[in-house]
């Protein structure tokens, strides 16, 4: 089992070849950057040391200088790591200093192979690499240069990047107006709809000739209210008057409002518009009377057929000649 340093200033990829190596058997230990990595190699003294060219505060070839300039310290070998669009100019970089070399990502297979060829290798003298500055600077050029147009490219992107969001947002826009439009269209016509139901059932309870609730509107109350009437202990009449001529009747004099009077709360002026009252089905049972006991009904302050001792309907045939 080796030992292995991983010096990578993000979590997520030190995390994957710690886990790597692991499964293979060895042991790795963790840097986030150069200034750390080297104090755990003088404390731990790992066989293999894995760096990324850019690592954050001090770079690969400057942990590898400081590295090789302790005599005293055990050398490991060392694998220089970096993005696959610069591994030319990387991969020369490690050669420089004696490292082996690998891009990322990179596949298991090909990490784990670039593991076992540096840990069969033999171990670098201390001391090395003796490069002047003026080398390490002709190896770094070509880096910078690719640096300088890898970020163009990516300003660029980033610039249609930038113009596509901006077209994207104005077609959002205008697709969200016209989406508004049409919600606020459909909730006018969802009101217009409203209505017109209303109205719709209006009519369908109402009489057209006088305005009047209608037969329909009765025979749907009736019930009703001689339940509730029964509820309360309450006392419940209708009265049914058959008037001839009556639209002459209406044209001319109309039929008053409160025509119904009322002995509680529940009133309905209602025109039933059928040829013989006593032969509606509401009427079976009620009592027909005169024209005159109708007059004198109506005249009364409690009429009979409405005391509170039950409930009861009065049929009144009244000609208007």
């Amino acid at each position: 089992m080796s030992k292995i340093l991983i010096v990578e200033d993000r979590p997520v990829n030190r995390r994957f070849l710690a886990s790597l190596l692991q499964d293979r058997g060895h042991r790795s230990l963790e840097a986030g950057d150069g200034e750390e990595a080297l104090k755990i190699v003088r404390a731990e003294k790992p066989d293999l040391v894995f760096i990324d060219v850019l690592t954050a505060g001090m770079d690969a070839c400057q942990f590898v200088l400081n590295l090789r300039s302790e005599p005293k310290l055990p050398q490991p070998q060392v694998v220089f790591r970096a993005a696959a669009y610069i591994e030319a100019e990387a991969s020369a970089l490690a050669n420089a200093f004696h490292a082996f070399f690998v891009a990322k990502p990179a596949d298991p297979d090909t990490l784990l192979a670039v593991v076992d060829a540096a840990l069969c290798a033999p171990q670098p003298p201390p001391g090395e690499p003796h490069l002047e500055q003026r080398s390490i600077d002709a190896l770094l050029r070509p880096l910078a240069r690719t640096f300088h147009r890898h970020t163009a490219n990516l300003e660029r992107l980033n610039a249609q990047l930038e113009g596509g969001i901006a077209e994207r947002d104005a077609q959002l826009e205008v697709v969200r107006a016209a989406l508004d439009q049409e919600i606020k269209k459909r909730l006018w016509a969802e009101q217009e709809l409203t209505q017109a139901n209303h109205r719709l059932q209006e009519q369908v309870v109402h009489d057209g000739l006088t305005g009047l609730h209608n037969r329909r509107y009765l025979e749907e109350s009736l019930g009703r209210e001689e339940s509730r009437a029964r509820r309360s202990n309450l006392p419940f009449g209708v009265m049914m008057i058959d008037i001839d001529n009556f639209k002459r009747f209406n044209d001319t004099g109309s039929v008053p409002k409160g025509f119904a009077g009322g002995c509680r709360s529940w009133r309905s002026n209602t025109r039933a518009g059928a040829s013989d009252p006593s032969r509606s089905p509401w009427a079976s049972g009620c009592i027909p009377i005169t024209e005159r006991a109708g007059r004198t009904c109506c005249g009364s302050r409690t009429p009979p057929c409405m005391k509170p001792s039950g409930w009861g309907a009065t049929a009144s045939s009244s000609g208007t000649r």
